[in-house]
Order: structure tokens, then sequence, then C-alpha cells
């Protein structure tokens, strides 16, 4: 960790940098030094854990790192197999997204102003919460009112 080459990569323009090493399930508090939850070797393991995780209100991300000469190499295609199997196509449980959308989606969050009457959302991007028992989508520019 070094914070002269962090500042260098930040005045180059990179947005974030990752490094090697499995991160919990929060996203990272440092753009510039994140890492995967997962790879080859634990993919479904971690999977299963970030599945069963409970909605405490943060967000959260699961996000894995695999090169196919990985799976080649150590003959466990299985286990793509099964990870796409489990947790593909399930649209209404997961957003499957880019490390970058993910990030631009933190700030939308981030951007937004809360009181005890509204959610604002001050973001060029929809933005989602739960109110109760009730999942919200609130547009980009526009306000919620909360009953």
């Amino acid at each position: 960790n070094d914070p002269a080459l962090w500042a260098h990569l930040e005045k180059a323009g990179y947005a974030s940098v990752r490094r090697t090493g499995y991160a919990d399930f929060d996203l990272p508090a440092d753009r510039m030094d994140w890492c995967y939850n997962a790879n080859h070797t634990n993919l479904n393991e971690n999977a299963a854990k970030f599945d069963a995780l409970t909605d405490d209100g943060k967000l959260k991300w699961f996000c894995f790192g695999v090169h196919s000469h990985d799976f080649e190499n150590n003959n466990c295609w299985d286990v793509l197999e099964k990870f796409v199997k489990d947790y593909g196509n399930r649209p209404n449980d997961f957003w499957y997204a880019t490390v970058r959308d993910i990030f631009e989606y933190e700030d939308a969050v981030n951007a937004a102003t809360v009181t005890d009457t509204e959610i604002t959302n001050n973001s060029d991007k929809t933005i989602y919460a739960k109110i109760g028992d009730a999942r919200i989508s609130i547009p980009a520019h526009s306000q919620y009112n909360i009953n």
C-alpha cells in the first residue's frame, strides 16, 4: 500500500484499483484499494454466504475474479457451471453489474437527501429503497414522499 502510487494513479485518472486478496461483502471503503470476494477456489462457498446475508439496509456486493486458465488448469469448470446455475438469471434477487456501475450507484445513493418526510434523489440514476416491507424506486431527480 503505497500512498505515492495511489496519488499517481488517481492523478492519471484511475477511479479504482483492485488488489489481490479477499474482502467481506461491504462496499469498499477505499475505491483505490479494493479486492474480490472470491475466485475459482471459493466461488460457490462465498456466493452462498453472500446469498444468505440478511438485509441490514447497507449496500453489499459480491465481486469475483477468475481467469479461464484457472478453470482449465484446475479442471474445475463445474465450479463455474454450478455458480451460474445457482446465481444466474435471478434479477429479482441480484443486480448484475460492473464494478463501475456499482460505484456509480453508490455515489447516487450517497447523493440522496433523506428527511423524516421524503427522499430526494439528486442523481441521474434511479435509486432503490426499502420502507417497511415496501421496496420502492425513486427516479432520477425526483422525490418520494414517505407516508
